[in-house]
């Protein structure tokens, strides 16, 4: 299970006119357990008339959290989470606007269909062109930063339908989502008519921001086209317009009665009574005016080609000249839109867990009676506490600085299933392990016959295999063999086998058992003479057939002899010679005095009987013809299982 553990920071992130400011509030207050619903509330001050709330998870706008409380049971480790709340009242905007286009007011647009809703009151609706619906990329409404017009970049625009006098002020408010260096004219907004073909009597008269300087150079900066592509930039090069993560109030009055009748264009920014310092470049006449040949679109230039990457807020119009008054109010009720202000929650979460953090394999151990264990440790996390159940007499547990501890020296014998269950926090989490205790010692006894485990061999011989069963160990290992000899451990059984490489020497061996209890070893040892392993050729006398009717002789004499059958030894066959009493493959074995030698398998058959377990007539009278007399013969036509075979007249 997880804790969460909520830690709230208010951050006022600007501050205005209204030093509006807002907390949060948490129920059920301090830590909560994972899973359980937790609701937050939102506690705004200083905001006047309707407030607006979007809430934040990581940084991104929770769909549908737009109400002063907030209420979730899926927050996770790491998670951030805060509100934002804008005062989106259309009186605290200067009265009298031409139309007024917002994205922070729910009334004017929420991204449900590409109709953009006057605010002014004047019923000029706009569109937004290249619509994308919500829960899509790019999609044209954006809850970011309290509501914003989202624009792509390539083809999203608003059109207006609506011309401008040529006395006129207006407000946008944006962010651009890439430097404002990187392209040549994204355009904000245009009053350039766009004929076709091309009206040069319309469509060079307007007006037109964009970014870079009006050099086109890779420079940071805003310019602007007027009236027969009179040209000027916006403020210092590389100074005024250079954040991508901030928010720009332009405001632009366009006054041709100014200046003498020369007219001019001046630019505000962020409430400034101060207009920015702008160029102007006349190609055509010495005025600063422009006629708006065309309706205002928004988010892109003159052309179809230069659109807008990033956010617009709100964009509002005057046919008149806003006075530096005037433009601080509005700016003041925009950034309050725009940024409002927020409250920050930083979320973190504690996992109740418990993890082994004594080496590997301590959780599930071995130990012999009145032997300490290894001590067992546990790391946990969100507890408060531990209990464990299961331990042997002798061993206990303790619980200090988030960790578990088991440790002692059993008392008594068996298998003991432990659990470790942690307390306090919320749900309980357990995790189990397993301590043996054994009574006895290990044990180790030789199985294989008896002197193999001191046993001589000549150079070049493989050795009579070596076993041992054991009891109570888990492994077992063997030093002291000669190369080519090694011993393996399984299902309880140590096999020594091989063939030595040394051609002479002594070697004593040691076999040590792991595992359980006690120190116990079993030793022996390989001689290994230099002398060759004997060669055993064999003749056979008879037919090749069993009982006893043919005769296997070692041709050459040793010491001594074992008859083996189908590599069983044979009792009692310590002789030269042997006759074969049943069908199998025989080989013997010898010894000459200092080295045993094995001789190739000879194969007996059992002669005169078919598949079907009777005697052919070809095979019958062959067996006739050997024993030398006629049909019916007594003692004639018996076969090898000692039954009467009725010879046909």
């Amino acid at each position: 299970m997880k804790y969460i553990l909520l830690l709230f920071a208010s951050l006022l992130v600007i501050s205005h006119t209204h030093a509006q400011s807002v907390t949060v509030s948490q129920s059920p207050s301090g830590t909560i357990c994972k899973g359980v619903s937790v609701e937050f509330t939102a506690n705004p001050s200083g905001f006047g008339g309707q407030i607006y709330y979007q809430w934040y998870l990581n940084g991104t706008a929770i769909p549908g959290a737009t109400g002063v409380k907030y209420t979730t049971s899926t927050l996770n480790n790491g998670d951030q989470i805060y509100v934002q709340c804008s005062n989106s009242t259309v009186s605290e905007m200067v009265p009298g606007a031409e139309f007024y286009y917002d994205a922070t007011n729910p009334n004017s647009y929420r991204g449900a269909s590409a109709t953009i809703k006057d605010l002014s009151g004047n019923g000029r609706d706009g569109t937004m062109q290249g619509f994308i619906a919500q829960g899509n990329a790019n999609a044209s409404w954006n809850a970011t930063n309290g509501g914003v017009f989202n624009f792509n970049g390539t083809s999203q625009h608003i059109t207006t339908g609506w011309k401008p006098s040529n006395t006129m002020s207006f407000q946008i408010a944006f962010r651009s989502l890439e430097a404002y260096s990187q392209n040549w004219n994204r355009g904000l907004i245009t009053t350039f008519a766009r004929s076709e073909p091309v009206n040069a009597a319309l469509d060079f008269m307007g007006f037109y921001i964009g970014t870079r300087p009006q050099n086109g150079q890779a420079n940071n900066g805003l310019h602007y086209f007027f009236d027969k592509n009179d040209a000027g930039d916006i403020g210092t090069t590389n100074s005024t317009f250079t954040s991508t993560s901030t928010w720009y109030v332009l405001t632009v009055v366009s006054n041709p009665a100014d200046n003498a009748g020369r007219g001019t264009i001046k630019f505000y920014l962020n409430g400034s009574s101060t207009p920015l310092p702008s160029t102007a470049t006349q190609f055509f006449s010495n005025n600063i005016k422009t006629t708006h040949a065309g309706n205002i679109v928004i988010g892109r230039t003159r052309y179809d080609t230069d659109f807008w990457l990033g956010y617009i807020a709100n964009v509002i119009v005057y046919n008149r000249v806003l006075s530096t008054q005037e433009i601080a109010s509005n700016y003041n009720a925009t950034i309050g839109r725009v940024t409002g202000a927020s409250s920050a929650s930083v979320i973190s979460t504690v996992t109740s867990s418990i993890v082994l953090s004594s080496a590997a394999g301590t959780n599930s151990q071995s130990v012999c009676n009145s032997t300490p264990i290894t001590t067992i440790k546990y790391a946990t996390t969100g507890a408060t506490g531990a209990t464990v159940t299961g331990l042997p007499d002798g061993v206990q547990h303790s619980y200090n600085n988030n960790e578990v501890t088991i440790s002692g020296t059993p008392t008594q014998a068996g298998t003991f299933n432990y659990e470790v269950t942690l307390t306090g926090g919320c749900n309980p989490t357990k995790v189990q392990g397993t301590i043996v205790v054994n009574l006895t010692n290990n044990t180790i006894t030789l199985t294989s016959a008896a002197g193999t485990n001191n046993q001589s061999s000549c150079r070049n011989a493989t050795i009579t295999n070596i076993t041992y069963a054991t009891t109570g160990a888990t492994n077992a290992f063997v030093t002291g063999l000669p190369d080519g000899v090694s011993g393996s451990w399984g299902n309880n059984t140590f096999t020594i086998s091989g063939t030595p490489v040394p051609t002479s020497g002594n070697f004593p061996y040691t076999v040590t058992l792991t595992g359980g209890c006690g120190t116990i070893t079993a030793t022996g040892s390989i001689a290994i003479n230099s002398n060759s392993v004997p060669s055993v050729p064999t003749s056979l006398t008879g037919d090749g057939c069993a009982n006893s009717r043919t005769t296997l002789s070692s041709n050459t004499t040793f010491n001594s002899y074992a008859w083996f059958l189908n590599g069983s030894e044979i009792s009692n066959t310590n002789s030269k010679t042997f006759s074969p009493k049943a069908a199998g493959n025989y080989y013997v074995r010898v010894f000459n005095g200092t080295c045993y030698g094995t001789s190739s398998d000879i194969t007996i058959n059992a002669c005169g009987i078919t598949q079907t377990g009777r005697m052919t007539a070809t095979e019958y009278n062959n067996m006739i013809s050997t024993l030398g007399g006629a049909a019916n013969t007594a003692n004639k036509g018996m076969d090898d299982r000692g039954l009467i075979l009725n010879v046909p007249n």
